[in-house]
């Protein structure tokens, strides 16, 4: 599980975040919800240990995230995040690999099964016929399940992701839901920021609504509604109505 107690992080006079405690259930899909400037890749980048809480803590089953070590961190989380571009000239087979040196001493060469894994993930995410492609050639989207594969190959309990589908068509964007989905079905603990609220509606199993570095609420899909999501984003729920398909809602 991973646990948030009480955790502040601010840029300047600003907080990004500010006395935020949250527990996310193991083999659960939560989902971040939120305006920009709410907190949400804060709060992932301070359970990525990308960021030191500068108060409270972050536990993920119940190591301190702020004491380990980066291997171990690597180990136990896995990342996506935003990505725009590929400023090295890495093939996708030698991007999707990179997950797998979390378990590799210095120098060490992947072996047999570390390639077995990395093709898996790359067939799995539809990039196999992309394995010689340089990363600076290809497309956003593909880029995009390129990072998720390697993220994947890495086989930590833990997900992370920064907006995983942007750049995505529908068709992908689904595509890699499901992938998601299906591994939270096998144990696999994702934490997500979207900004989709009709793919949130769909894939989460925990919503976690915030607002100005605070957490306002965290429910299930079901306890969702146009007033709580109005207050969200500052919208009327004739202005929301235009933005989700789910009419029960």
């Amino acid at each position: 599980m991973i646990k948030l107690q009480n955790t502040s992080y601010s840029y300047g006079k600003r907080f990004s975040l500010e006395n935020v405690s949250l527990d996310i259930p193991k083999g659960s899909i939560t989902i971040l919800l939120g305006p920009n400037g709410s907190g949400k890749t804060t709060l992932l980048n301070l359970v990525s240990g990308g960021l030191l809480p500068q108060s409270g803590k972050v536990l993920i089953d119940n190591q301190n995230v702020s004491h380990m070590k980066s291997r171990v961190r690597a180990k136990n989380i896995a990342v996506v995040r935003q990505f725009v571009s590929a400023p090295f000239n890495y093939s996708v087979f030698d991007i999707v690999s990179m997950g797998r040196y979390a378990y590799k001493r210095r120098f060490e060469t992947l072996n047999s099964d570390d390639i077995k894994i990395v093709r898996l993930f790359m067939k799995e995410l539809g990039i196999d016929s992309l394995q010689d492609e340089y990363v600076s050639k290809i497309s956003g989207g593909e880029l995009q399940r390129v990072s998720l594969a390697r993220a994947l190959s890495q086989q930590s309990e833990y997900l992370l992701l920064d907006e995983p589908v942007n750049h995505l068509d529908i068709r992908h964007r689904y595509d890699i839901l499901n992938i998601i989905k299906n591994r939270s079905e096998q144990g696999l603990t994702t934490l997500c920021v979207l900004h989709d609220i009709n793919l949130a509606m769909q894939y989460a199993d925990q919503l976690v609504l915030m607002k100005e570095g605070k957490v306002l609420d965290i429910l299930t899909p079901k306890q969702i509604n146009k007033a709580k999501l109005s207050a969200l984003y500052d919208v009327t729920e004739q202005e929301l109505a235009t933005m989700i398909f789910d009419k029960s809602i």
